[in-house]
C-alpha cells in the first residue's frame, strides 16, 4: 500500500474541520465555559444534525469532538488579540497551534539558498515560484494552513512535522527532509512561521481556540461522563 506523504497529510489536517450521544451525568449540561452553557440536549440535537446515527451517539468519542468544539469556540471568543498573538509567538508547543507555508527542492543547496534569500527579505511567494518541485504545495502556492497541535502527528518520526515543532517567531524557518519524495531522490522542504500580523479572519479563530482556556483564565466544566478538559491540547479527553 503506498503511504501519504507527510505533506498530503498536513494539508489534509490543516483544511479538515472538527466537526463535532453517549450516557450522561445526571446534570443537564454537557460542557460550560464561565457562564455560556451546552445542554446535553443541545449536544444531542447537533449530533443528530451532523449526521450521528445511533450507534454514534452511544459513544464518548463523538460527544467529546463535538464538545472540543464547542468550548473552542467559547475560547476564541473570548480571547484577548494581543495575548493570542504573544502566545502564537512561541511557537506550537506554547500556542497549540501553528500556521506554516512551504516550498520543497530537490537539493540541499537550493534550501540553504531559500532560507538566506527568506533572511535577506525576500518575499515568500517569489521564491516558491522560483524554487518548488513538489507538485502537492503547488496546489496551494505552497501555504499549508493553520494547524493545531492535535493535528501535527508527532512521536511518529515525521521529519515535516518534527520540524514543524521547531518553527517560532525567533526561528521563522526550518528544513525537514522526506526521504524518497522528489523525483530525483529526497525532498528538502523549508518550511516558513507565518506572523500573527500576516495571518486572514479563517486564521486568527484557530489560532485563538488553540490557546488553551487556562491561559484566559476561564473556568471549564465537562460532563464526566464526556471526558475532562485538557488545557495543553485545548481538548476534551478521556477520564483516565
Amino acid at each position: 500500500m503506498k503511504r501519504r506523504s507527510p505533506i498530503t497529510l498536513l494539508v489534509l489536517a490543516a483544511t479538515t474541520l472538527t466537526a463535532g450521544c453517549t450516557t450522561f451525568s445526571d446534570n443537564d449540561l454537557a460542557a460550560r465555559v464561565d457562564d455560556a452553557e451546552y445542554s446535553r440536549d443541545e449536544l444531542v440535537t447537533e449530533l443528530q444534525e451532523l449526521g450521528a446515527t445511533d450507534e454514534q451517539l452511544a459513544s464518548a468519542d463523538i460527544a467529546r469532538s463535538q464538545v472540543s468544539g464547542w468550548i473552542a469556540e467559547r475560547v476564541s471568543e473570548a480571547s484577548d488579540p494581543t495575548l493570542a498573538a504573544s502566545g502564537y509567538a512561541n511557537g506550537v508547543f506554547e500556542s497549540g497551534s501553528i500556521c506554516v507555508e512551504a516550498v520543497g527542492m530537490s537539493t540541499p543547496a537550493d534550501a540553504e539558498a531559500v532560507i538566506a534569500e527568506l533572511e535577506s527579505g525576500a518575499d515568500f511567494a517569489d521564491l516558491f515560484a522560483s524554487f518548488n518541485v513538489n507538485d502537492q504545495l503547488a496546489q496551494s502556492d505552497g501555504r499549508i494552513g493553520c494547524l493545531t497541535i492535535t493535528q501535527l502527528p508527532l512521536g511518529v518520526d515525521d521529519p515535516l512535522a518534527d520540524s514543524i515543532t521547531m518553527l517560532n517567531a525567533n526561528e521563522p524557518y526550518a528544513t525537514a527532509i522526506i526521504p524518497d519524495a522528489a523525483p530525483d531522490g529526497d525532498l528538502y522542504v523549508v518550511s516558513r512561521f507565518i506572523p500573527y500580523n500576516e495571518l486572514g479572519p479563517d486564521d486568527t479563530p484557530i489560532v485563538a481556540g488553540a490557546l488553551g482556556a487556562d491561559s484566559l483564565g476561564l473556568d471549564v466544566y465537562v460532563d464526566p461522563q464526556i471526558g475532562t478538559y485538557d488545557n495543553a491540547t485545548a481538548t476534551v479527553i478521556p477520564l483516565v
